[in-house]
């Protein structure tokens, strides 16, 4: 079994390919051989679901999977787009999603790919992580893209799942069918989905790119995965890599690409009836500028946390309450006057810098403190103890309270008295001080 392989990658001109490996254990791009799932039946629906013929400038060619997500993006693996991965600088890519290869049609049913990108972190030459790539159609195609997930899959172990990709059922059948078979989730890690039963079932060379697919509690079925890899000759022990981790990447894609009105995660730039869902409005949360109308997605020194802003060149470019921040030429949030450590706060009308805490044993008495875990964090004589505001921060030691001052009279100068009762009451007091200094008289 392991001489076919072999042969089946020269065949396919993608002797590195061969060679790659997985931190997982050793792996082979599923791209590479021209085998299919195993254990599947054909498919004559999910019109989503792409064939891709690639073919290198150097007349390597290879055969992969994809999956429609967007009216003109395919989402496949990024090993499938790779020209390294042939040995070539460039690739030529005709897709095409009828059943079998024999209804294919070149200029008929089949579609040309006009623009790829890997993601920024894929490097085939060192392993099969973050194994996702996307290709754009020359025409939009006409019936619904598949929803794919963005929510974590935790939990979702042992889940089961529909698995779809092209070629052939057996290592040495043909290839150019679609097939489809039902597996579980076997195992999840942060970035991949383990498939395969280990005994008849499995992902295999040739299903590169292909989707996964759960139906999830709502009862909507969404792409939770793509094939990448296989670790065992009979490809019943593969893994696809995980698309709710690599969401920033398809956002990004499909904000600059192919936006469209709905529930796709992104906000479309034109009109929408009703409004688009995918849509924030300018000073509220954002996860990235794909959400955004103005495509800012921002942060500023007193707000940490991301928000939607706008490019401009004054005030009034920006939506209220935002001001524009020239240095900077985006909306931005209010920004509260800044208090240095040390010195005093008011909770919600100022700023302290540098991280500092508005705090204090009472809002009256509030300083903008460094905030602490424990008193060694502090300067030498403070303390870290809670304040008004709930928060930990260093405090000076409590003041020390004298005991009440005392009338002190400035000693006399003679023994002649004023009238009165409190001159008598002084002069009795003097008169014991000094002991009786003046009893005989001046």
């Amino acid at each position: 079994m392991r001489a076919l392989r072999l042969a089946t990658c020269l065949l396919g001109f993608a002797l590195l390919a061969c060679g790659v490996s997985n931190p997982s254990g050793p792996s082979t791009p599923l791209g590479v051989n021209g085998q299919a799932i195993v254990g599947g039946t054909p498919s004559t629906g999910d019109p989503s679901v792409f064939m891709l013929d690639v073919k290198g400038n150097n007349g390597a060619t290879t055969r992969c999977s994809a999956t429609l997500i967007a009216p003109s993006t395919l989402l496949t693996a990024a090993h499938c787009l790779d020209p390294a991965m042939l040995g070539a600088t460039s690739l030529t890519v005709v897709a095409t999603n009828v059943a079998t290869e024999a209804e294919v049609i070149p200029g008929v049913n089949t579609v040309d790919v006009i623009e790829t990108r890997l993601h920024p972190l894929w490097n085939g030459a060192a392993d099969l992580g973050n194994d996702l790539g996307l290709a754009r159609l020359a025409t939009a195609q006409p019936f619904a893209p598949s929803p794919w997930n963005r929510e974590s899959l935790a939990g979702l172990g042992g889940a089961p799942v529909r698995v779809l990709g092209y070629g052939a059922s057996t290592p040495d059948g043909g290839t150019g069918s679609k097939r489809v078979a039902l597996m579980t989730i076997r195992q999840l890690t942060p970035d991949l989905i383990s498939l395969g039963d280990f005994v008849s079932t499995g992902i295999c060379h040739g299903d590169s790119g292909g989707p996964t697919f759960h139906t999830f509690g709502d009862g909507v079925e969404r792409l939770v995965g793509v094939h990448s890899f296989t670790r065992a000759d009979d490809c019943l022990d593969g893994a696809d890599t995980r698309v709710d981790a690599k969401a920033p990447f398809l956002l990004e894609w499909l904000a600059e690409k192919d936006q469209r009105c709905g529930a796709d995660f992104v906000c479309a730039l034109g009109a929408c009836a009703p409004a688009d869902p995918g849509c924030v409005e300018a000073g509220a949360s954002c996860e990235g500028a794909w959400q955004c109308p103005g495509r800012e997605c921002v942060t500023d020194a007193q707000h940490a946390a991301a928000y939607c802003s706008k490019r401009c060149a004054t005030d009034g470019d920006c939506p209220a309450p935002l001001k524009c921040d020239v240095a900077r030429s985006v909306c931005q949030r209010a920004q509260l006057p800044s208090v240095r450590a040390g010195e005093p706060c008011l909770p919600g009308a100022t700023f302290c810098l540098n991280g500092a805490l508005c705090t204090g044993d009472s809002v009256d008495v509030a300083r903008c403190s460094q905030p602490c875990t424990r008193s060694i964090e502090c300067v030498p004589g403070q303390s870290c103890r809670a304040g008004f505001s709930g928060g930990t921060a260093c405090f000076d030691p409590a003041p020390i309270t004298l005991p009440a001052g005392r009338l002190e009279l400035p000693a006399a100068t003679g023994c002649s008295t004023g009238t009165g009762e409190l001159a008598a009451l002084a002069l009795l007091w003097l008169a014991r001080a000094r002991r009786g200094s003046c009893a005989r008289g001046t």
